[in-house]
C-alpha cells in the first residue's frame, strides 16, 4: 500500500486543510459527496470530458430541435408523396422564418423555445464550471493528502479511500465540525443524506406522488405506482432538501415552521413546470 503523505502539513501555507475546504465547499456534506464523486468519475480528467459531452450533446440537441421546428416546411414535406408531388414544392426548408410582419404565434413560440434552452445551456455551463472546479480541488486533496493521484485511483477501493481520509481526521488535520470520533459509516450517513431523507419521505408516503386515476388508466399502469422524474426529484430536491438543513445538518426549525413558505415554493415551482411542458415536450420529442 502507498503511504499517506503530508498527514501533518496543510494544504496550503497559509491555511488548515478544514479551513481550505470551507471556503471551496458550501458544508461538509456537499465535501463528502464531491470526493465520493471524484473517486467514482476516475479523476479529472474524466469529469472535464464528461462534461464537455455534456454540454455538445446538449447544445446539439437544442440547435438540431431548432433546425426541426422552425427551418423545415413541414406544410410542403407532408404533402410530398413521391417525387412528382416533391417536384411541385421548391422549398422544403425555409431561409428566414423569422421574417413574418407582424411576428406570428409560431415564430413567437419558437423563439421563446429558442431562449428557455438556451438559457438552460447557459446554467448547465455555470454548474460544469463549478463541478470541474470543485473537482480540479480534489485532485489536489487526493494527491497531497491522501496520496492518490489519477492514475492510481482506479486500483483503490472506496473503503481504502476513507481509511486514509479517517487516517486525516484522526491526526487532526482534517476535523469534521460535526463528529469527534469519524466513522466510516458517518461519511457514507453524510454523502446520503439528503437521498435518505427523500427515501424516508417517500416510504412513509409522506409526498404524494402517485398517478391519479385517470392518468394511470390510460399508461395501463395500477394507481399506485409512483411517478418520480428527474424533474420532479429536481423540484422536491430544490423546495425540501435543500432548504432542510441547518449549519450544524440537523432539521431546520424554520424549515419545520414555515408552512405557508413551503406551499408557496411548491406553486410556484409547479407553475413553471406547467409553463415550460409544452417545450419539455418538444425538446424530450426531438
Amino acid at each position: 500500500k502507498m503511504e499517506i503523505r503530508n498527514l501533518t502539513a496543510p494544504l496550503t501555507e497559509e491555511r488548515s486543510l478544514s479551513e481550505d475546504i470551507r471556503i471551496h465547499f458550501r458544508d461538509e456534506d456537499r465535501f463528502f459527496k464531491s470526493m465520493y464523486n471524484y473517486y467514482a468519475a476516475k479523476g479529472l480528467v474524466a469529469i472535464i470530458l464528461t462534461q464537455l459531452c455534456d454540454l455538445i450533446s446538449l447544445a446539439f440537441t437544442i440547435i438540431f430541435s431548432l433546425f426541426l421546428i422552425a427551418f423545415v416546411n413541414w406544410n410542403a414535406l407532408l404533402h410530398c408523396k413521391d417525387e412528382l408531388s416533391c417536384s411541385s414544392h421548391k422549398y422544403l426548408h425555409l431561409s428566414s422564418p423569422f421574417d413574418n410582419n407582424p411576428p406570428s404565434l409560431f415564430g413567437f413560440m419558437v423563439m421563446i423555445y429558442f431562449i428557455v434552452f438556451s438559457s438552460i445551456w447557459i446554467f448547465q455551463c455555470y454548474s460544469s464550471f463549478k463541478i470541474i472546479h470543485e473537482a480540479i480541488v480534489m485532485q489536489t486533496f487526493y494527491r497531497k493528502n491522501l496520496g492518490v493521484c489519477d492514475q492510481d485511483i482506479q486500483n483503490f477501493e472506496w473503503y481504502e479511500i476513507v481509511e486514509r481520509l479517517l487516517a486525516l481526521h484522526h491526526h487532526g488535520v482534517f476535523c469534521a465540525s460535526s463528529s469527534e470520533n469519524l466513522s466510516a459509516h458517518d461519511v457514507v450517513l453524510r454523502i446520503m443524506r439528503k437521498e435518505n431523507y427523500l427515501i424516508g419521505l417517500i416510504n412513509d408516503n409522506l409526498l404524494q406522488l402517485t398517478l391519479p386515476y385517470w392518468a394511470s388508466a390510460s399508461l395501463c399502469s395500477t394507481s399506485n405506482h409512483l411517478f418520480l422524474t428527474k424533474s420532479m426529484e429536481w423540484s422536491l430536491s430544490f423546495c425540501i432538501l435543500e432548504k432542510m438543513f441547518d449549519e450544524k445538518f440537523d432539521i431546520s426549525n424554520e424549515f419545520l415552521h414555515d408552512v405557508q413558505g413551503l406551499k408557496w415554493q411548491f406553486q410556484i415551482v409547479g407553475l413553471i413546470h406547467l409553463i415550460l411542458l409544452p417545450f419539455m415536450i418538444i425538446f424530450m420529442t426531438v
